[in-house]
C-alpha cells in the first residue's frame, strides 16, 4: 500500500509517501519517507496485539514525547488504513494531525 502522508505539528509539517506491506503473520511493516527522500522513521504494527514499535527515527524525531505520541496515535491510525486505505486524525491533546491518502498511480502509455 502506497500513501501520501502529511503530518502537521504546531511548529512543522512532514509531508512524503507512506509504504506499507502486511505479512503473513498479520503484522504490517512501513516506513514514512519525505518528500526529499529522506526516511522518518520505520514503524512496525502488531495487529493481533495492537502495539507500534518505531524503528530507524530520524535524529529530529528522536526524542521519548516524540515516540511516545507516535506511537500512541500510529495505533489508531493504522487500523483505519488497512480497512479503509486511508485516514485523517487529529490528536487534540498535541494539535498534530495526520492526513493519509492513496497515492496516485500515474500510467504513462505511450502511443505509436
Amino acid at each position: 500500500m502506497q500513501l501520501s502522508v502529511q503530518i502537521g505539528m504546531k511548529k512543522a509539517v512532514l509531508s512524503g509517501i507512506c509504504i506499507m506491506a502486511i505479512d503473513s503473520n498479520r503484522m504490517v511493516k512501513g516506513a514514512v519517507i519525505n518528500e526529499f527522500g529522506v526516511k522518518a522513521f520505520d514503524f512496525i504494527y502488531n495487529e493481533r496485539k495492537h502495539k507500534v514499535r518505531l524503528i530507524d527515527i530520524m535524529p529530529m524525531l528522536d526524542k521519548w514525547y516524540i515516540r511516545h505520541i507516535l506511537r500512541r496515535d500510529l495505533r489508531k491510525i493504522i487500523p483505519q488504513l488497512i480497512t479503509h486505505g486511508s485516514c485523517e486524525y487529529t490528536d487534540l491533546k498535541y494539535g498534530i494531525d495526520y492526513i493519509f491518502k492513496p497515492l496516485e498511480q500515474e500510467h504513462n502509455a505511450i502511443s505509436e
